[in-house]
């Protein structure tokens, strides 16, 4: 008897372009972000699902997008920023002031 997994998909909708970015290496012109789950993002980031949202209460990784009632979500692009100004050395108050900025141009954010 064939198993079934009851895990769900870690990364939203998985397009044609994500996939070409993942395999080739190449960032095609996505019309819509990239969202990935906080399982996934923990995965990403090597940082624990708690440690995550330990550090979104301080101010330097982006808060979650909410998806539904029950779903949420972070905007990858967010997660990679974070990622690549940890790898730069920035301390933490400039990724601070990184986290506000990423923040403020979510799309369909009044100003």
């Amino acid at each position: 008897m064939a198993e079934i997994s009851s895990s769900r998909p870690l990364i939203s909708r998985p397009t044609e372009a994500a996939r070409l970015t993942y395999y080739s290496g190449i960032t095609p012109q996505i019309p819509h972000p990239l969202i990935v789950r906080p399982a996934e993002a923990a995965r990403l980031t090597g940082i624990p699902r708690s440690s995550l949202y330990w550090r979104i209460n301080q101010g330097t990784f982006p808060p979650v997008v909410k998806l539904g009632p029950r779903s949420s979500g972070f905007l990858l692009a967010e997660v990679q920023a974070v990622l690549e100004a940890h790898i730069a050395g920035w301390p933490l108050d400039r990724i601070q002031v990184l986290v506000r900025e990423l923040v403020s141009r979510r799309p369909g954010l009044a100003a």
